[in-house]
């Protein structure tokens, strides 16, 4: 192993070999300027191990309440809603209603711990801020990322000279401790603007050789376009797939809320045709002295009219927490970014397979990738930062 190789490791916990920051001894054992580079970089990403493994667990913790909290909010209100069937009123005595009615109080139970719960969680994301630790820190970390290929292509751009390679180190060093002490109000002045990086690449016409070119693009493409390229579209598949899946959820249960609404109406108006028959029967007995029965006194509903106001009321809440889902995870609307991502660095890897195509017109290529994934990151911070969260 070479001496790159042999000190480009930093020991970290969170250390991540299938990261795209992750440098294996081929590259830095494979010796010229690049792997000069790759080996600063694989011993100045202890920051960025640390800030992702937060942004991990930021993330999944974040989801959890969420979820957590929508569905159990939603299922204290139905429970709330099933107790309506166990009224203590005769007519109310049905099978379902004296069903309800022996396990009222288990009911009555479930309905108080599942709404403290919700609110516990609700809380717990309000005070806690998770959403914002998360956002801050998968921002960091990306912008680190974005730093390290931008510094690399600045370095093939300059020839990968020794003095490029010091501008490189000292450019980066000085980037990731910028990066380091970002603050949400700088996130938000980030994202508040669309310019990507501040000057475009101007490489010289001969600024590497064929064999350094070939050598540089085979990394990039296989380390970073590639990769990226295959995560969006992976990313774009499962976000349309469970779209599709949940956004007809919604729409069914307030339709089937309204379809109780209309058996609901039929069924009171056929209940009232009957009742009237019934009636004109009674007449007889009523003048023989029968108690005559009160008609101003309302009936209360039977068994089926509960059910339906049951299924009326219970209903648009699942649907609205199927709803609350989908707007926390943006699927529709992030699945069409990553897409359009995916569309832009597939079209660059195109562009870029050219052999007879000059180096300085191939980095200018690679460079338009960077800024396409920049782009992405500022929409997508926008995007979550709006979305409808607990926390």
């Amino acid at each position: 192993m070479s001496d790159a190789a042999s000190k480009g490791h930093t020991e970290n916990p969170y250390l991540d070999k299938k990261d795209d920051m992750y440098e294996d001894d081929a590259d830095l054992g494979r010796g010229g300027r690049l792997a000069k580079a790759l080996n600063f970089w694989s011993t100045s990403t202890d920051a960025y191990w640390n800030e992702n493994h937060h942004a991990l667990n930021q993330q999944k913790w974040h989801r959890r309440i969420v979820i957590f909290a929508v569905w159990t909010g939603t299922i204290a209100v139905i429970l709330a809603v099933v107790q309506l069937l166990s009224y203590d009123q005769p007519i109310w005595q049905s099978s379902i209603g004296i069903m309800i009615g022996k396990h009222g109080d288990a009911i009555a139970i479930g309905e108080f711990i599942t709404a403290m719960l919700a609110a516990i969680a609700v809380l717990l994301g309000l005070i806690s801020g998770m959403q914002k630790e998360w956002l801050l820190k998968r921002h960091k970390t990306e912008r680190m990322r974005m730093l390290k290929y931008r510094s690399l292509l600045e370095y093939a751009a300059n020839g990968m000279s020794d003095k490029s390679l010091h501008e490189l180190e000292a450019a980066s060093r000085e980037g990731l401790d910028r990066i380091k002490e970002t603050d949400e109000p700088q996130l938000k002045e980030w994202i508040s603007v669309n310019q990507t990086w501040l000057q475009d690449l101007e490489p010289t016409e001969n600024c590497l050789t064929r064999e350094q070119m070939t050598e540089f693009l085979e990394y990039y493409r296989r380390k970073r376009l590639d990769a990226q390229a295959r995560y969006f579209n992976e990313k774009a598949e499962k976000a349309e797939h469970r779209g599709s899946i949940t956004g007809l959820v919604p729409p069914l249960f307030f339709l089937a809320s309204i379809l109780c609404v209309a058996v609901h109406f039929g069924y009171e108006a056929f209940e009232k045709r009957h009742a009237s028959h019934e009636e004109h029967g009674q007449v007889s007995a009523q003048s023989n002295g029968a108690e005559k029965k009160d008609e101003n006194k309302p009936s209360p509903p039977g068994k089926i009219a509960l059910i339906l106001i049951a299924g009326a009321a219970s209903f648009p809440l699942i649907g609205s927490a199927f709803r609350t889902y989908r707007s926390a995870y943006e699927f529709s609307r992030n699945s069409k970014r990553f897409r359009a991502t995916y569309t832009d660095l597939h079209q660059v890897g195109a562009r870029v397979q050219d052999k007879h195509k000059k180096p300085d017109l191939i980095l200018k290529e690679l460079w338009k990738a960077e800024d396409s994934l920049e782009r992405e990151h500022r929409e997508w911070l926008r995007l979550m930062i709006e979305a409808e969260w607990y926390g």
